[in-house]
């Protein structure tokens, strides 16, 4: 007879250990949206203008994470993770809550990745020569400006 492979979480005796691998995966699937968002949401903008009597004016714009979009995912997180020890009555409570806090987690980055790379791609580089006022993606993203006579 050929073996089965048996999945190591239903496997085990021990009391609680779904409720470990969906902690588990909570935390991966966090750890690794907050990477993929660092390094997607970077990017940058310049317009230069050219003077016969000098030096080209240029502007830059330049995005970059923001340190509150981690944040907020570690606050999801740990929320998820006291509401599963102080309020949860069933593993089923348990399980649900987790996969609530997952789905917030994904949201919250997808959210603010399309949201930062949509300001990118849309918002104009102000001419070096006029006035310029400009709106980050605050909280979404970072972002600077940049001038050079």
């Amino acid at each position: 007879m050929a073996a089965t492979a048996v999945p190591l979480v239903e496997s085990s005796t021990l009391p609680g250990v779904v409720l470990v691998e969906r902690v588990r995966r909570l935390i991966l699937l966090s750890v690794l949206l907050a990477c993929g968002y660092g390094m997607f949401v970077r990017g940058q903008k310049q317009s230069c203008i050219g003077q016969p009597s000098g030096p080209a004016a240029c502007t830059e714009l330049i995005m970059s994470p923001s340190p509150l979009v981690f944040v907020a995912a570690a606050v999801i997180v740990l929320i998820s993770l006291k509401r599963v020890v102080h309020h949860a009555a069933s593993d089923d409570d348990a399980r649900r809550i987790l996969g609530r806090a997952a789905t917030g987690v994904v949201v919250l980055f997808v959210v603010a990745t399309v949201v930062s790379l949509t300001w990118l791609a849309l918002v104009p580089v102000p001419d070096p020569a006029g006035p310029y006022a400009i709106v980050f993606p605050f909280p979404f993203a970072s972002g600077e400006f940049r001038a050079s006579p």
